[in-house]
């Protein structure tokens, strides 16, 4: 599979500007970017799921469970688990600039939106990431649940 790093960007601007993966894979190559159609467009597929599940999380409960079509499901994967992505947003002490730190926070159950937030400020009061500076913000961006295809078996 080719090393998406350097598209991913133009594809999510592209998927936030609605575009069509269609005319996104059309503008990059307008740009002079090459890429092959079958890896773009799984991409592309991948970004849109996760656009519109962060929207969808945005209006859940606190105390809400994600849904089913709240999450994105990864097959063939080494574990059985759900990754809960948590976006901190801290102002810098030093340049007053605002900072946003992306956690997971894996677990083997699916986890309420308070319990992903709670859990996400643990880890970076522990790992020493917030470097004493106030947090301002916290939002749970997306979940995925990995699964490695034997359920039922």
């Amino acid at each position: 599979m080719a090393d998406l790093g350097a598209f991913t960007g133009a594809a999510a601007r592209a998927a936030r500007e609605g575009l069509s993966a269609n005319a996104a894979l059309k503008r990059l190559r307008e740009a002079g970017l090459g890429i092959r159609r079958a890896d773009f467009l799984r991409a592309y597929r991948d970004l849109r799921g996760a656009l519109e599940s962060q929207y969808s999380l945005l209006g859940l409960p606190l105390a809400g469970r994600p849904s089913q079509d709240m999450i994105r499901t990864v097959g063939n994967a080494k574990r059985d688990g759900f990754h809960h992505v948590v976006n901190m947003m801290y102002r810098s002490r030093d340049t007053g600039d605002v900072v946003t730190r992306r956690t997971t926070v894996v677990s083997h159950t699916l986890l309420t939106k308070i319990e992903a937030e709670e859990a996400a400020m643990g880890l970076h009061v522990a790992g020493g990431y917030s470097q004493g500076a106030p947090l301002i913000g916290i939002s749970l961006e997306s979940v995925k649940h990995f699964s490695t295809g034997t359920e039922g078996v």
